[in-house]
Parts: C-alpha cells; sequence; structure tokens
C-alpha cells in the first residue's frame, strides 16, 4: 500500500446493547451517557472482543475483494472516563 497505514476503529453499542437485552440487564444511560455497572462492565468487554474477533478475521483471511491478506495489529481500547456521583 505504498507505506501506508490505515487506522480503524470500530464501536460494539449495537452489540452491547442487544446482549444486555438477551441477559435482562439493563442498559441505562443518563445525559447520553451509558452507566457502568459491574455486570454490564461484563457485558462491554465481552461485545468489544466479539467485534474484535470478526474484524480481524475478515482482515486476517482475506475476504476482501483483491486483496491477499493485511497485516493485523490490535488492541482493545474500550476507553471510559469517570463522571462522578451525583
Amino acid at each position: 500500500m505504498l507505506g501506508m497505514k490505515i487506522v480503524l476503529v470500530i464501536g460494539c453499542t449495537h452489540q452491547e446493547i442487544e446482549m444486555h437485552e438477551n441477559r435482562e440487564v439493563p442498559f441505562t444511560v443518563i445525559e447520553e451517557r451509558p452507566i457502568t455497572t459491574v455486570k454490564s462492565l461484563s457485558i462491554a468487554m465481552q461485545a468489544a472482543g466479539l467485534v474484535r474477533f470478526q474484524v480481524e478475521s475478515i482482515l486476517s483471511y482475506g475476504h476482501l475483494p483483491g486483496v491477499n491478506r493485511i497485516g493485523v495489529s490490535s488492541g482493545n481500547y474500550y476507553t471510559a472516563m469517570p463522571f462522578g456521583v451525583r
């Protein structure tokens, strides 16, 4: 690719909400900020891992038209910032 590196950032909110619904665990949002509990943190980590696995497998095994293989380097950068108690 002529020395270029592509950074791909994937979100997993849709999968996270679906997993909450399937497990009947409330997905609480206050002032457009998701509230993290012990149960919801576990679900968020599982959703992030699932999405990461799916994306890496597609990129690593050349399922893209015209692309043989793409070197994949990844990390789990689930970011949350403490908002405080109100």
